[in-house]
Formats: C-alpha cells, sequence, structure tokens
C-alpha cells in the first residue's frame, strides 16, 4: 500500500530536520511528532519510515541530488522532497506510474517534470561518475563513507556489498522477554490477546520479533513489564557476560539501562547489578524502566561521588563488570542511518582512547576468576579487536575465554554457541545474523599470571 500524500510531504519535512541536526534521527523526530502531531494518526508511522528509507541512503541520495543540481533539465526542487522522491524511485516498492503519480502530487510538479525527474534517476543512479573509482563508486552506491566500506573490505574482501546492504536494510521489531515476569510462550501470548503477531528469534532465547501493526509502547504488556524493545544482538551481549544468581555485576557504562535489566532478569532477580555511566543524564530513562521491570536487584548509582564510594568499597569484588563501551554505533546504522553522515575517522581515534580508559577502569573492579566483557555495537577493528589487544599486552593476568565457551550451557544456547563458532570473540553480523552488528570480548582475570 502506498504511503498517503501527507506522509510523503512529512517525510520530506523529517529528512531535512534530520539532515539539519545534530542531534540522533529518533530524537528530531519524536520532537517534531510531539510539536506538530500529524492531522492522520496512520500518517506518523508512514512518513517515520519512509524518512528513514531515505536517511539510510543519505549519502548515496546526496550524490544524486548533486547531479542533480547541476542538470538544466529538472525543475528546481528542495532537498527534502527532492531526497524522498529519489528514496521512493529508487525503493522500488510501487509500480512505477504510481509512484510518479504521489511524487507529483505530494511536491505539486507537472506531468513532464516529474517523468524528467524519473528519467535522470533511471540514468544517474548507478553513479556512472563514480565508475572509474571502484572503491569510491561502492561506497557511494552503497551509502556508506569510503574510509568504513574500506574497512570492512578488509573482514570481508567477498561479502563487503551484501555485508553493507543488510547494514542498510530495514531492521526487526524484536524485544526481549522480561523472565522474571514470564516466559516467552506466556508473553507471545499477552501480545496476541493484544492482537500483535510474533514470532521466536534463533539466537536469543529470550527474543521475539513483532509484527509492525500497533504501537507496542501502548500495549498493556509494555505498561506491565512484560518485555523491553531491545535488538536480538543486543540481548546476546547479556547472555555473553553470563551472570549467576548472587552475583555482583557492575555494569560501567549503562545508559538506558537496558542491558542492566536484562543482567538484573538473567540473575533472576537475586545478587545485585550495579548499574553507573560517567553521564547521569543517560540513567534518567533507566529509572522509570527499573520500575516497570520488578527487579529488585538492580541499583543506579547516579553521580561520581556516589560510584567513587562504591569503588572504594566493591572495588576488586566484582563477579562480572560489563564494559559497553562508547562507540561509532557503525553496527546500529539499520536503526540510527544519521551515523553514516556524522561519524569520521577522528571520531573513532578519540573514542579508541575512551575504550582503551574504560577497560583499565574495568581490570581494577573485577575479582579473581571474574570477568570483564567488553562490548561495542561497532563493526570497526579499530573499535572492537584493536582496544582487546592492547590491554591484553599490559594485563596478563587476564585471559579470553572463547565466546562459544562463554555462553551458558543448556541447549538454548546452541544456536549462539553455533554464532560464535571457533573465533575467541564474538561477532555479529546482519548480513550473516540478521542482527545489529556487535561484539563482545570475554576476558577472564586470574592470581596466575604467565610467565614472561
Amino acid at each position: 500500500m502506498q504511503p498517503s500524500l501527507e506522509a510523503v510531504r512529512r517525510a520530506a519535512e523529517l529528512y531535512a530536520l534530520v539532515r539539519q541536526s545534530s542531534a540522533p534521527a529518533d530524537l528530531v523526530i519524536a520532537r517534531d511528532f510531539k510539536a506538530r502531531p500529524p492531522k492522520h494518526s496512520s500518517a506518523r508511522g508512514e512518513a517515520a519510515a519512509l524518512a528513514y528509507v531515505a536517511l539510510r541512503r543519505g549519502l548515496y541520495l546526496d550524490e544524486l541530488m548533486d547531479l542533480a543540481d547541476r542538470s538544466r533539465e529538472l525543475a528546481p526542487m528542495a532537498p527534502g522532497p527532492q531526497a524522498i522522491a529519489f528514496a521512493l524511485l529508487d525503493a522500488q516498492r510501487w509500480k512505477r506510474p504510481e509512484t510518479l503519480d504521489v511524487i507529483a502530487t505530494a511536491f505539486r510538479l507537472r506531468r513532464p517534470e516529474v517523468e524528467a525527474l524519473a528519467k535522470f534517476f533511471d540514468e544517474k543512479r548507478g553513479l556512472p561518475n563514480y565508475r572509474s573509482k571502484a572503491g569510491t563508486w561502492l561506497a557511494k552506491r552503497l551509502g556508506f563513507p569510503e574510509w568504513v566500506v574500506n574497512r570492512v573490505r578488509t573482514k570481508f574482501p567477498r561479502e563487503v556489498s551484501s555485508a553493507m546492504t543488510a547494514l542498510n536494510d530495514e531492521p526487526p521489531l524484536t524485544v526481549r522477554v522480561n523472565t522474571v515476569l514470564g516466559s516467552r510462550e506466556s508473553v507471545a501470548a499477552a501480545l496476541a490477546a493484544e492482537h500483535i503477531g510474533s514470532e521466536p528469534c534463533a539466537l536469543s532465547p529470550d527474543a521475539l520479533n513483532l509484527s509492525r501493526t500497533h504501537d507496542v509502547f501502548a500495549t498493556e504488556a509494555f505498561r506491565s513489564g512484560l518485555f523491553e524493545v531491545q535488538d536480538e544482538g543486543s540481548q546476546l551481549i547479556g547472555h555473553i557476560v553470563a551472570p549467576q544468581p548472587g552475583h555482583r555485576v557492575l555494569d560501567l557504562c549503562a545508559g538506558a539501562g537496558g542491558k542492566t535489566l536484562h543482567l538484573g532478569a538473567l540473575m533472576q532477580g537475586k545478587g545485585e547489578v550495579i548499574a553507573y555511566d560517567s553521564d547521569p543524564r543517560k540513567l534518567t530513562r533507566a529509572r522509570k524502566r527499573v520500575r516497570r521491570s520488578g527487579l529488585q536487584n538492580v541499583r543506579l548509582v547516579e553521580s561520581e561521588d556516589a560510584f567513587a564510594d562504591v569503588v572504594s568499597r566493591l572495588g576488586g569484588k566484582f563477579d562480572r563488570v560489563l564494559v559497553d563501551a562508547p562507540c561509532s554505533g557503525l553496527g546500529t546504522v539499520r536503526r540510527s542511518p544519521d551515523i553514516t553522515f556524522r561519524i569520521d575517522e577522528d571520531d573513532i581515534e578519540r573514542l579508541a582512547i575512551v575504550q582503551g580508559d574504560l577497560l583499565e577502569q574495568a581490570s581494577g573492579y573485577v575479582a579473581s576468576g571474574g570477568r570483564v566483557v567488553y562490548a561495542t555495537c561497532s563493526i570497526l577493528d579499530d573499535e572492537n579487536g584493536a582496544p582487546v589487544r592492547a590491554f591484553l599486552k599490559r594485563h596478563p593476568e587476564f585471559g579470553v575465554v572463547p565466546a562459544a565457551k562463554a555462553f551458558p550451557e543448556g541447549p538454548e544456547y546452541d544456536a549462539a554457541r553455533a554464532a560464535a563458532g571457533d573465533g575467541k570473540y564474538f561477532e555479529l553480523w546482519p548480513h550473516r545474523h540478521g542482527t545489529d552488528g556487535f561484539y563482545a570480548a570475554v576476558l577472564e582475570r586470574s592470581d596466575k599470571v604467565p610467565p614472561a
């Protein structure tokens, strides 16, 4: 079904707002809808979805629009409408005549003008002006910075196109079942009672993929704390931490508390999860989420002084320390497509310093025999393997627990172990696993330091 004219016009406005803002796309869009609710409620989801289609192809559309600006054959168009028009043509979700009708009506183009736009798109969609530069052409066509594509090519020389394309695909709506309040089956039944279909995911035993027919945040199941929206890959980070009931766990970069809540649930509400973030504003959302979850074993530490008190008493006594490190977020581009036109190589260098410092901190907090789990939602070795290798060189008292062995025992983790394979570290890619891109290294501390 085609989007409504209201949705197409609003998508153009949203696209322009996101490109002009330094704030994350989801925040910009949410703020705009709050300030200016659509006339028809259905237009909200349609407009957001179409804006995201264009944002996922933002750098590619920039190239087309630059070529269009130099063309004398096209009617002038504002950037927002032009981006949405090209995105509609590129998506090929509807028959061409119907698509042209929507573009013409929504943006008040005459028939010859919209036909000229379509002809231009057909001629330039392959970006022939870059054909002589294979690496540049591939990056522009895929809609990613060339330096990102080059790094992924190093890892996947034969899969770079499929890897980057999958990063731009629309992601599923995935939730994590709060196992303290119900099983995956019982939560699926509760959602079905509210006319929301679901399917169990393959890798995480707590995950469900939901149909996008309803606003899940308006359901009684959500208000009752039965689930949290969380990518399946993100859930697997909690599982590879493998906290046990009664453990003392530190979530050092807790953010809004998604993984914190998962750790508390995996511990069956027993023991203690201490959640801290150097930016206390990020923990604001976590308060409501903790209350809704019903968990009694989660403690939020919301100031630097309070955290200093915690580590003075408990430093070296944590069974698990999760370092969900600040990173580029390039593994989550399909959910946050604006990352591709905000991130640069200087950011990666700056983040690498922060990531190394966090690993150093964590090493002093974990008990002997305990584990530090370093995780990112990045696809770059600069942020993943590189900080871990440097850390291990400095800290012979830590060893790597192979990813497959880090997961708990039990058949429910067979698929996760298979995804981990024989490697030391845990890596997830959309084109291989259907999740966002994630990385995890499980580092165990020992009193026995190997000889130099």
